[in-house]
């Protein structure tokens, strides 16, 4: 099959199109898929460390009331047309209190965050990726959902970027066979560690972030992101826990098959 060929076998129904019968209701279009039997499996990893040269384990403090990575987690579970969203992170890393899949090899090196999406892509087989890092407790998930379309649309493209905007409100998103050869060709210490250059040279598209007048940086690198940007989200959202609902009901059944411990 053609790397770039977007119509693959919808691994939710085998290619029925159809969803399994519950007690509650007859056979059903699958909804993944929508009853075509082709579906190419979406994966949100969002990378996450505790080992932060400038703040080190700042995906654990509170942003807002809640914990950065949780956060991240949230918000990324309402991007739409997604089927799993898990975190990836360095082999012996813990996030207590944290809600989400989290996965890791023992073999990674921490700086290689290429070879951890690759391993993570494999691992879920998954045909289009979405990057997240666990940094941006603003993440978009409107925007993301246009990278997102994006990358299942015409023309064929293998990575999408967001264009404008403040810093930390969008997200990446490429095919597997991008992140396949970028893992197998890219070998500057800077490509392996952000992930995504190497594959910017390929066929590329991007979607524009909507006019913001707030402030041009909502990602956290030091402890005066994470003061200037805890007091602006009490500012501007309500406090408590964000309850979102699932981004589908493919992506709520994807959540429960990504809670495999790694």
């Amino acid at each position: 099959m053609d790397p770039h060929d977007r119509v693959v076998t919808c691994r939710r129904c085998a290619g029925s199109g159809w969803g399994s019968p519950s007690a509650c209701s007859a056979d059903r279009p699958c909804a993944a898929c929508q009853g075509t039997g082709h579906h190419a499996w979406t994966a949100v990893f969002i990378q996450a460390r505790l080992g932060s040269r400038r703040f080190p384990g700042k995906v654990l403090v509170p942003v807002g009331g809640i914990p950065m990575l949780q956060r991240v987690y949230d918000r990324a579970c309402q991007i739409q047309g997604i089927d799993q969203v898990i975190v990836i992170a360095p082999h012996g890393d813990v996030f207590p209190g944290f809600t989400g899949p989290v996965w890791s090899w023992p073999d990674c090196d921490e700086t290689d965050v290429l070879d951890r999406y690759w391993r993570a892509a494999r691992d879920a087989k998954a045909d289009l990726i979405v990057r997240v890092t666990a940094d941006c407790p603003l993440l978009d998930p409107a925007l993301c959902t246009r990278v997102v379309e994006r990358l299942h649309g015409d023309p064929p493209c293998e990575y999408v970027g967001v264009l404008g905007g403040p810093s930390g409100v969008g997200c990446e998103a490429f095919t597997e066979h991008a992140l396949a050869r970028a893992a197998q060709t890219a070998t500057h210490p800077y490509d392996r560690e952000h992930v995504t250059p190497w594959m910017r040279g390929l066929r590329t598209a991007f979607v524009r972030a909507p006019v913001w007048t707030g402030p041009t940086k909502m990602s956290v690198d030091t402890t005066e992101d994470w003061h200037r940007l805890d007091a602006w989200i009490r500012a501007h959202d309500p406090p408590g826990p964000m309850t979102p609902p699932p981004p589908s009901a493919a992506g709520a059944d994807a959540r429960i098959d990504a809670a495999a411990p790694r």
